[in-house]
């Protein structure tokens, strides 16, 4: 899981699900974030995902 908090309060706002792992950290680009999924461990694909509020393009 990405856990997605409220810098302020730390309170959660949003938790993120993705099939493979999420063992990078994690960049701030505009409205997006952007990291790294994949590991060693697992069979799934790896690559670079960025998420946007509503999906919408940053």
């Amino acid at each position: 899981y990405v856990q997605v908090r409220d810098a302020a309060t730390g309170a959660l706002l949003s938790q993120l699900q993705f099939p493979s792992a999420c063992w990078s950290g994690i960049a701030t680009v505009g409205d997006a974030l952007v990291f790294g999924t994949g590991s060693s461990f697992q069979s799934q694909n790896a690559g670079i995902v960025a998420v946007t509020p509503g999906g919408t393009a940053p």
